[in-house]
């Protein structure tokens, strides 16, 4: 499952608490919390909603909420995002804030784009093959337009956890 590996990785580094960000409440941003939930579920933390925190579309909101809910952020030691893009903007905004990855706070995020190389530190992150989903979606489309009824619109290609330095690990 996609989050699986976030949330029970988080977990073994001693992230019990961890909160989850997303932009949306559906779709893949959903199934990510879910699996997040799941593993932590798995270990034996109770991991209820409220540690699904939606996010706002627009940078200006989403610094806004960073910094009214920083104490909570920090408390938790550990925030999982639903995409690179957002894990880096929040990266960028901590720092600004004053705070270190991952000395203050450990960052993880989902897609393995260029952007998670790019920053410092460079994020932990989630990897799927990007061109082979466009593959799939395209295929289904088209099988679409062939009138073929699609009742399964979910597409599940494998990943794999990337680790690299945006997580305080004990165990590296």
């Amino acid at each position: 499952m996609i989050t699986t590996q976030v949330g029970k990785y988080l977990y073994e580094c001693g992230y019990k608490n961890a909160l989850y960000l997303a932009e949306m409440d559906r779709g893949c941003d959903l199934h990510r919390w879910l699996g997040f939930k799941a593993a932590m579920e798995e270990q034996g933390e109770i991991c209820s909603d409220d540690r699904y925190i939606l996010i706002g579309k627009d940078q200006g909101v989403r610094r806004h909420q960073y910094e009214k809910r920083m104490d909570e952020f920090l408390a938790c030691q550990a925030l999982a995002f639903s995409s690179d893009y957002n894990a880096v903007e929040a990266m960028s905004i901590f720092s600004d804030f004053g705070y270190k990855v991952p000395d203050d706070l450990s960052i993880v995020g989902f897609d393995d784009n260029i952007y998670a190389t790019l920053v410092r530190p460079k994020l932990t992150t989630v990897r799927q093959d990007v061109e082979e989903k466009g593959r799939e979606v395209a295929n289904l489309l088209l099988r679409m337009m062939d009138g073929e009824k699609i009742t399964d619109l979910c597409i599940r290609n494998p990943v794999q956890l990337i680790k690299r330095d945006s997580v305080k690990d004990p165990n590296r």
